[in-house]
């Protein structure tokens, strides 16, 4: 009789530890500041000699009685973000501007207002534009078939935790004209989903646990032939007047003698 007495004793006692030791883990881990979401769209045009980007990222904080929210960002390959920062909603900026700490590094701070300091999430989106997107290493880069260039568009993070158990606390949408097909990528798993009307932008999207200080793309297109249609017929064309011409002078000087 004592043993299954001892037993219960003894099961009721290491679920009262757990509750307990669960609920202060619980309790220290909603102290923490978190990132809770975070969806950036990259709008990206490349051209021949260069290109341009456009960057608006969303995010869902858990402050946790934080009143200021740290932003970091680091110039990779030449590509910067312009100092100059939109934030949405205007209570929160409506502009930061980001200061050089150092050597490619760029921070800044955006403090809570009171009126939005005592909710428990915070949506806030910043819109900024990209310095450089296109590496200039990667300009003389092509074979017969296709050119390519090298985008690096990078993230303007807040350096909080994500949830552990959101494998996709960032989402990732690329527009990309000018040059539509992605065949190199850091982080992988980009997926082409659709087309935007009438830029004809290819759409690509990704997710990840976390959020990357940057996103870096090899992107390429097909060259079109040199014997196009409409450059053979301007060829025939400027071979018959060329003809016209020969024959017309050769008449010419039989006129003269």
């Amino acid at each position: 009789m004592k043993t299954p007495a001892r037993v219960a004793c003894l099961t009721w006692l290491l679920a009262l530890i757990f509750v307990v030791t669960a609920g202060g883990v619980g309790a220290e881990q909603a102290t923490e500041p978190r990132v809770e979401a975070a969806n950036l769209l990259a709008t990206v045009a490349v051209g021949e000699h260069g290109g341009t980007a456009t960057v608006r990222l969303t995010y869902r904080l858990t402050p946790a009685g934080r009143t200021e929210i740290p932003l970091r960002a680091s110039a990779v390959a030449g590509a910067g973000i312009d100092e100059d920062v939109r934030v949405l909603p205007e209570e929160l900026g409506p502009v930061i501007r980001l200061e050089q700490t150092a050597p490619g590094r760029y921070e800044g701070t955006l403090e809570i207002p009171s009126e939005l300091a005592g909710q428990e999430v915070v949506e806030l989106t910043l819109a900024y534009a990209i310095e450089r997107p296109v590496d200039s290493m990667s300009m003389s880069m092509s074979t017969s078939a296709r050119t390519s260039r090298d985008l690096t568009i990078p993230v303007l993070a807040v350096p909080w935790p994500t949830p552990r158990a959101a494998p996709e606390a960032f989402r990732a949408t690329l527009e990309l004209s000018g040059w539509d097909e992605v065949f190199r990528s850091f982080p992988r798993g980009w997926k082409r989903v659709a087309e935007t009307e009438p830029e004809r932008a290819a759409v690509y999207e990704t997710a990840l646990p976390v959020v990357p200080a940057m996103l870096r793309f090899s992107v390429a297109r097909d060259r079109p032939p040199w014997w196009t249609v409409e450059r053979l017929s301007d060829l025939s064309i400027l071979a018959i007047l060329g003809g016209l011409a020969v024959v017309g002078w050769r008449r010419f000087r039989g006129l003269l003698t």
